[in-house]
C-alpha cells in the first residue's frame, strides 16, 4: 500500500511510525508541504528514508500566518525544492473557505502562482479544496497538469465535474466514520476504478476503529478495507488497482 498524503513531519517518533507502516504493508509514504518550512522538512525526510517522497507547496491557511508578499518570496524556494527528484508534485495547494478570516486573503493569487510552478516543472498538482468547489473548479478547468483532489469531501455532482476534467480523487478515513454522509459513500461506490487513490491525511482524520488516536500511515489499511467493502472488490485486487493508479499519477514514485 501507499499512503498518498501523510503529514509525516507532524508525527511523533517518525522512525517508529515508518517502521509500523512497513509492518502493515504500507511501503511508501508521500509527505505534503503546507509551508516553506514544512516543505523543507518533508524534503529532508525524503532524503533520509528511501520509501518517503514529498510534495512542495504552500497551503492557503499559511495566509493566516504570513503576509501574501512574504509568501511570494517563499515561492522561489518552493520551486527550487520541487526540482528534487523525490518531489512528486506541487501541494497541497488550493482554497480554504471554512475559515471566514481567510476568504479574502489572496488565496486565488497564491493558488495560481503555484499552478504556474507545476506547469513550469511539469509536476502534478495536489489540491486542498474545502467549501470552495466552484472557485476550485474555475481555476483548474484549463490546466493541463495531472491533478488530484485530496481528502475528497464533496458530492456526486462535484466528483463528476472533476472526473470530467480527468482528475483523480483521493479518499481518507472519513469514509469509515459512523456519521459519514451517505453521498460520500455513493462517490466511493461510483468512482471509476482507475481514478481512486487513498490516504490517511495523518495526523488528522483517524479511521474507525482508531478514532480518538492520532492518525498514522499504518492506518491507511482501514481506508482500503472500507473501499473494498463499498465497491465489492476483493482486497488484494483493490490494493493492486490503487497502487497502479498511484504510480500512474505520481510517475516519479519507484
Amino acid at each position: 500500500m501507499i499512503d498518498t498524503h501523510c503529514h509525516l513531519d507532524m508525527l511523533d517518533n517518525i522512525p517508529e511510525k515508518i517502521k509500523k507502516a512497513k509492518e502493515n504493508n504500507v511501503n511508501k509514504i508521500i509527505n505534503p508541504g503546507i509551508s516553506l518550512e514544512s516543505s523543507k522538512k518533508a524534503e529532508k525526510l525524503s532524503l533520509k528514508y528511501d520509501n518517503i517522497y514529498f510534495l512542495s507547496g504552500i497551503h492557503p491557511e499559511e495566509l493566516g500566518e504570513k503576509t501574501y508578499e512574504n509568501i511570494l518570496k517563499d515561492l522561489e524556494e518552493i520551486e527550487e525544492i520541487a526540482k528534487n527528484k523525490k518531489c512528486l508534485g506541487i501541494g497541497e495547494i488550493g482554497f480554504e473557505y471554512h475559515y471566514e478570516n481567510l476568504i479574502d486573503k489572496k488565496q486565488k493569487e497564491l493558488f495560481e502562482a503555484q499552478i504556474k510552478i507545476a506547469e513550469k516543472l511539469n509536476k502534478p498538482i495536489i489540491i486542498h479544496s474545502r467549501d470552495s468547489f466552484s472557485d476550485t473548479y474555475n481555476v483548474l478547468k484549463n490546466t493541463k497538469q495531472k491533478t488530484l483532489i485530496h481528502c475528497f469531501d464533496y458530492g456526486l455532482k462535484e466528483m463528476e465535474a472533476f472526473l470530467n476534467l480527468g482528475f483523480y480523487i483521493s479518499f481518507t478515513g472519513m469514509i469509515t466514520f459512523k456519521n459519514v454522509r451517505k453521498e460520500i459513500i455513493e462517490c466511493v461506490k461510483k468512482i471509476p476504478e482507475n481514478k481512486i487513490l487513498i490516504e490517511t491525511d495523518s495526523p488528522f482524520l483517524s479511521p474507525e476503529p482508531k478514532r480518538g488516536n492520532k492518525n498514522e500511515p499504518a492506518f491507511v489499511k482501514y481506508v482500503l478495507e472500507k473501499v473494498s467493502e463499498i465497491k465489492n472488490i476483493e482486497l488484494k485486487s483493490l490494493e493492486n488497482i490503487i497502487n497502479k493508479n498511484t504510480k500512474d499519477f505520481f510517475q516519479g514514485i519507484y
